[in-house]
């Protein structure tokens, strides 16, 4: 069930790529889907979930500029004037417009996280800031925090989960994003990527017999 190093385990692309998208072509943003980029991990993944008037749009004519890819969607994020610059690393997002999704780890298994990567940048508006902020279920808080690029410029970035904190996750993991700024608050985003490896946990008999087995050849060698 181990997959190579730094394995696709989830992603939205928001387009019709045969890739992301094997059971039928539609856009990941008009389901809110979340596509399971490994089917033989046991891995299941969750659609998209929003919180404090979050939302996703579709990718429109014009938002593109300057994106890797014609097709991306807009995070809707806070608008609010105490809220226009980015939240500081190691705060908390619950305030914000959180938009998530989440992978579900199958009993038995655990999840070791590598990396999630995403391509973004503020949708419209020269002048006005615009910010996204990213943590996981296994943070304490935010672990990235930028002001956005300008309309025809991107970032795309390459969020390290190489850590302890991501290694050995089971049960629910869950991904966040938070939007927002001044004028509309929306981000344009393409193209997430989570990266990681499934491995199997010993069951607990097969650890003890492990002991016991080494237990026996120690008393072996001093015999």
């Amino acid at each position: 069930m181990s997959s190579a190093s730094a394995a696709l385990i989830a992603g939205v692309d928001f387009s019709d790529s045969a890739v992301f998208n094997a059971a039928g072509g539609a856009y990941d943003n008009s389901a809110g889907s979340v596509d399971d980029l490994d089917a033989g991990d046991g891995v299941s993944v969750s659609g998209w979930s929003f919180a404090n008037t979050a939302s996703l749009a579709p990718f429109d004519n014009n938002a593109q500029m300057g994106m890797p890819n014609d097709n991306v969607s807009k995070f809707n994020g806070i608008t609010d004037a105490a809220t226009t610059m980015a939240p500081s690393l190691g705060s908390s997002g619950a305030a914000f417009a959180t938009h998530s999704f989440s992978i579900i780890v199958p009993t038995g298994s655990v999840v070791n996280l590598t990396s999630v990567t995403f391509d973004w940048r503020k949708s419209t508006g020269s002048a006005n800031v615009r910010w996204l902020a990213f943590d996981t279920s296994a943070d304490s808080g935010l672990i990235f925090s930028e002001a956005g690029m300008i309309r025809n410029g991107f970032d795309s970035e390459v969020i390290n989960l190489s850590g302890a904190t991501y290694q050995g996750l089971g049960g629910t993991v869950t991904f966040n994003f938070y939007a927002g700024g001044q004028g509309s608050g929306d981000i344009d985003i393409d193209t997430i990527i989570v990266n990681g490896d499934v491995v199997p946990v010993p069951e607990p008999s097969g650890v003890a017999l492990l002991g016991l087995g080494a237990l026996a050849f120690l008393k072996r060698r001093r015999r």
